[in-house]
């Protein structure tokens, strides 16, 4: 009898809540009752069954296939999800990760008090864990959310509380405690996505804060289609609940063909301080630059498929339509621009004394700071290609992390030609800086594939021949004021 009448629970959820989830139980229940299956729910919770439950070694597998099961259910959770289906995965859960390990009863506080330390943890472990994927999840409303959490917290004998909360395993207890970490809450527009690192210092609450441990850095990047990425990287010094709001630029698009465009990021003027103090001289003295104009940069290197919509493509080492553009010259480079320049103000798409261009120098390295004066962004490994993690190619574009202004593969993939040639910094202040415009070696910036992570720094000065080539230099375009004048 106490088959059937979880057979019948089962179609009750079929057509009430969620189709496949009423069919995952229902099949489940099939399954235990064709073994024997005896089992009930009891406030919440599944006790285990009391029939026979044929070969140990089949039945291990079938538990261990069901909860993988489960466990992806959880994981990619339907919008709208109920709370009883939840209650029900989550009991479900309950009982198969136990049933192998010959435990009995409901999993209640009373039962759970019996066990080792070890064991009572591992169950901890498991519950969080569920609670954090629900929590994690935009597809469940935060009532499913806030009562989960009371579930959670009443299986354990605590206090949910109306403060955002978490709970921590006390050692000393051999139980969970309610602490009050440090919280952020993000602000964001709703069809942006987010990230944070490291994500296991990271727990979620049902109120959609992140709950982060004290003293720790972490960084968040902020993405959406057709806008700038943003990132930001920060070291919890506080207590309670702090708030950040994104707010992403549009990127500038400019159309190269039908299928192929170019995402350019605004950068605002303002003043930097340029250089280096370390031991490469040619990055001494220290001095201070200022940005006086506007202009818009490229969000990525030039690829070989946005380089070919404007002039034939030359022969690449590593070929593929996001790989950056390279084996080029400083030549070939500013012919893209002037190409590019000349098409785009034909149909009138240019700013009034604007034109398409290699950056400067000043430009490149004000850009790649982003406002810092470091020699990296929040993590140089998440940032940069380089010898120790391009298997020894070039990479496609933007699969790194941005700096803080949205600019991918600033440090590393492909050194960068600028406009300016090979020259000693001045100890003086600077506008607008444009130096050794005449010589023969230009510059090149940001490291490579081939260059160690410590040559990709924001400071570090490379050259190159005007007119050679090489297969780890390439460039991106700035949409800037003319210099020709000073040419």
């Amino acid at each position: 009898m106490k088959y059937f009448s979880h057979l019948s629970m089962s179609v009750i959820i079929l057509f009430r809540y969620r189709i496949f989830l009423g069919i995952l139980i229902l099949a489940s229940l099939l399954l235990f009752g064709c073994q024997g299956y005896d089992g009930t729910i009891k406030n919440g919770a599944m006790l285990a069954p009391t029939g026979a439950l044929g070969s140990e070694a089949a039945f291990l597998r079938d538990l261990s296939s069901r909860v993988d099961k489960l466990d992806r259910f959880v994981a990619d959770l339907p919008e709208g999800t109920s709370l009883e289906v939840l209650s029900a995965i989550l009991s479900e859960q309950d009982f198969l990760q136990h049933q192998s390990d010959g435990l009995e009863g409901s999993f209640s506080l009373t039962k759970v008090v019996e066990l080792e330390a070890e064991e009572r943890r591992a169950i901890f472990d498991r519950q969080l864990n569920q609670f954090q994927q629900i929590a994690a999840s935009n597809r469940v409303s935060k009532a499913v959310k806030r009562e989960m959490w009371r579930q959670l917290c009443r299986r354990w004998e605590l206090d949910p509380g109306e403060r955002p909360a978490r709970l921590v395993w006390d050692a000393s207890l051999s139980m969970p405690t309610v602490v009050f970490p440090p919280a952020l809450r993000l602000d964001y527009a709703e069809d942006s996505a987010f990230s944070i690192h490291p994500e296991k210092l990271v727990s979620y609450s049902f109120e959609g804060y992140l709950f982060l441990e004290e003293k720790e850095d972490y960084y968040i990047e902020v993405a959406q289609a057709g806008y700038v990425t943003e990132v930001r990287d920060f070291c919890v010094d506080w207590k309670g609940l702090r708030e950040m709001h994104f707010d992403l630029k549009p990127l500038k698009f400019v159309k190269l063909s039908p299928v192929t465009e170019m995402g350019m990021v605004r950068i605002a003027p303002g003043r930097f301080m340029m250089g280096f103090t370390g031991k490469h001289e040619n990055e001494r003295p220290v001095h201070e630059v200022s940005i006086s104009r506007g202009f818009w940069i490229g969000e990525t290197e030039v690829t070989q498929a946005q380089f070919a919509t404007i002039l034939d493509l030359p022969s690449q080492r590593f070929v593929g339509e996001k790989l950056p553009v390279h084996n080029i010259s400083w030549t070939d480079a500013r012919e893209f621009c002037a190409r590019l320049t000349k098409r785009e103000r034909s149909v009138g798409l240019l700013p009034e004394g604007y034109v398409y261009r290699l950056p400067t120098e000043a430009e490149w390295e004000y850009a790649c700071r982003a406002g810092t004066a470091r020699a990296f962004g929040a993590n140089p490994q998440a940032m940069t290609w380089h010898t120790g993690n391009a298997e020894a190619q070039a990479k496609p574009v933007a699969e790194r992390l941005p700096n803080p202004w949205g600019l991918h593969d600033m440090h590393g993939n492909v050194l960068e030609w600028c406009l300016d040639g090979i020259s000693e910094y001045p100890e003086e202040s600077q506008i607008d800086p444009l130096r050794g415009r005449h010589e023969k070696i230009k510059i090149t910036r940001g490291g490579a594939w081939t260059k160690p992570l410590k040559f990709c720094r924001s400071s570090h000065r490379h050259s190159w021949l005007f007119g050679l080539k090489k297969s780890d230099i390439g460039f991106r375009v700035v949409l800037a004021p003319d210099l020709a004048h000073r040419d």
